[in-house]
């Protein structure tokens, strides 16, 4: 598995793909053996497609509807708040992270305002793609 495509993705979002078992045994998660797992993450890696956003490039206002997942594999990015139309950044991220996952999930809007500081690249999945993956009934064992 180390010469595998998107090893380097697997290893950066550790977290976000190591799923529990919850009918198996304490502290269990599901492998590459379990076939539920390994057609849910080729699923994932057909939908990822590169991203790569120069530095000062807004990514999501605030109040905006979520229209992708992105995941940021190097760069560093911001987050904020608007306060009468203008843009505050409190935190900043550097690194591996991902963003809108929620809001692709649930159809949630952003109360955020996110923005680049570095040129950042990784990944995206567009929000149809998303969804139609986590929504799939094959899946439902991993949810």
């Amino acid at each position: 598995m180390k010469d595998f495509v998107y090893s380097h993705f697997l290893a950066k979002f550790r977290k976000l793909v190591d799923f529990p078992k919850l009918n198996g045994p304490l502290h269990s998660k599901y492998m590459w053996e379990d076939d539920c797992y390994r057609n849910f993450m080729f699923g994932l890696f057909n939908v990822l497609e590169p991203r790569r956003e120069e530095k000062h490039t807004l990514l999501v206002e605030e109040n905006s509807e979520a229209t992708e997942v992105l995941f940021f594999e190097q760069g560093t990015f911001c987050v904020g708040f608007e306060l009468n139309k203008e843009p505050h950044y409190v935190i900043k991220f550097d690194g591996t992270n991902y963003i809108n996952a929620y809001g692709c999930t649930y159809n949630f809007r952003s109360p955020w305002v996110y923005k680049t500081v570095t040129v950042c690249a990784g990944y995206s999945i567009r929000k149809k793609n998303w969804k139609n993956l986590i929504d799939q009934e094959d899946y439902e064992e991993i949810k």
